[in-house]
């Protein structure tokens, strides 16, 4: 299996990392990559305008999605990444999302938020409540955890009791 990890600079538009995400994905399956893994909160950013990921933020049948399942349905690659679901008014849950074939294969909402130091999570995004799915890319169990999650032994513990 050929794991491949897509950075880039997240932008403040939707449409450009978008663009950016499918270019990503049509270079790593065009190179017989099985699983590709792509930043958190790849939707929009902007280190000025801190609130702009909330009002970005999309649903998971939303223009953005749409996109990359688009770009997905042309091959049997799995994708991860995260994006800010709306949730409730002013605030959203960050999901973390695996596509393959053009579907949606995985979805977790983010349980651990980081509330330490300067930076404060919980003020504008949601737990989620469920411990990730095991994923299986080609025969490989994956487990599915992001960012701050990694603190966490129980969840990795949870995980490998799943096989991953």
């Amino acid at each position: 299996m050929f794991v491949a990890a897509g950075q880039f600079v997240v932008s403040s538009v939707w449409e450009e990392n978008a663009q950016v995400c499918v270019s990503l994905m049509a270079q790593a399956a065009g190179r017989g990559v099985s699983l590709l893994v792509l930043p958190e909160g790849i939707l929009a950013r902007d280190d000025i305008d801190l609130d702009l990921p909330i009002r970005a933020a999309q649903p998971l049948d939303g223009a953005f999605m749409t996109r990359l399942l688009e770009e997905s349905a042309h091959n049997n690659m799995t994708t991860i990444f995260t994006i800010l679901v709306p949730s409730t008014p002013g605030r959203a849950v960050n999901m973390l999302v695996a596509l393959r074939a053009g579907h949606i294969v995985a979805r977790y909402a983010k349980l651990h938020l980081y509330d330490a130091f300067s930076m404060q999570e919980s003020q504008s995004i949601d737990a989620g409540t469920v411990i990730a799915p095991v994923l299986d890319v080609e025969g490989v169990k994956v487990g599915l955890m992001t960012c701050y999650d990694l603190r966490f032994p129980d969840m990795a513990l949870a995980l490998a009791l799943q096989g991953a």
